[in-house]
């Protein structure tokens, strides 16, 4: 489990649970975005088989996602509010993890 956390989700995968977290204060940085990090837990040992790392836009970067071991997909907001119904506001998001 991640040490004091800003922000937990968890996924899961094929055979797995995967926590992903921003830790409180972190300050890393992949190509100008904060990076995020994915640990894996094998769901029939509870052990940690895998620790990851992904760069992502903003604080909370998924409303809903999909882990596939070597990224992870989601839906998440556009980085702006909604201004008019017509405006694409959710947006497919795919990251490569490290």
């Amino acid at each position: 489990m991640s040490r004091d956390p800003q922000y937990t989700k968890w996924l899961v995968g094929p055979g797995v649970a995967v926590e992903m977290y921003q830790p409180a204060g972190d300050r890393r940085r992949m190509g100008g975005l904060p990076v995020w990090s994915f640990d894996e837990y094998d769901l029939k040992s509870g052990k940690r088989i895998a620790s990851k790392a992904a760069p992502m836009g903003e604080f909370t970067p998924f409303t809903t996602a999909c882990y596939y071991g070597d990224s992870v997909a989601g839906v998440g907001g556009a980085g702006a509010p909604q201004v008019a119904p017509d405006e694409p506001y959710l947006r497919l998001r795919i990251a490569k993890l490290q």
